[in-house]
């Protein structure tokens, strides 16, 4: 079919330069929140992924209701008010945890946000989160 070695080493470079550019295109960019006056913002699905954010490193999801946040830059978290509310038709209450907690592995820096269905029971709903 090919009628010279060149020719199949280019195809094969072509190809190459395809598939490495459709990879980089498929990764997700996690830093696509207009916030401009948070520090740090975020969109979350219920699964614990980052839909978009600002200023977001990861977002942990260890059980059910049970979030995990950390920050690109060192927050004083203790010392923010940050505002959480449920980004669903299904009612939620979020309680927002800024200090150390221990379904978060205790961690310094980290946000911990709970969230209960309308039984009480903690329940997996996606939420939006903005720290002023």
């Amino acid at each position: 079919m090919f009628s010279s070695p060149v020719r199949v080493i280019g195809m094969a470079a072509a190809a190459a330069a395809l598939a490495v550019g459709f990879s980089s295109s498929a990764q997700a960019v996690p830093d696509t929140m207009d916030a401009p006056y948070a520090q740090a913002a975020a969109r979350i699905h219920a699964d614990g992924t980052i839909r978009a954010s600002k200023g977001i490193d990861t977002v942990t999801h260890p059980r059910t209701g049970v979030y995990c946040v950390s920050f690109t830059k060192n927050l004083n978290l203790p010392q923010t008010a940050p505002q959480a509310t449920v980004e669903s038709d299904d009612f939620g209450v979020i309680t927002v945890i800024t200090t150390p907690y221990g379904w978060c592995n205790n961690e310094q820096g980290t946000l911990s946000l709970l969230i209960r269905g309308q039984d009480g029971a903690r329940k997996d709903l996606p939420f939006t989160l903005a720290i002023p």
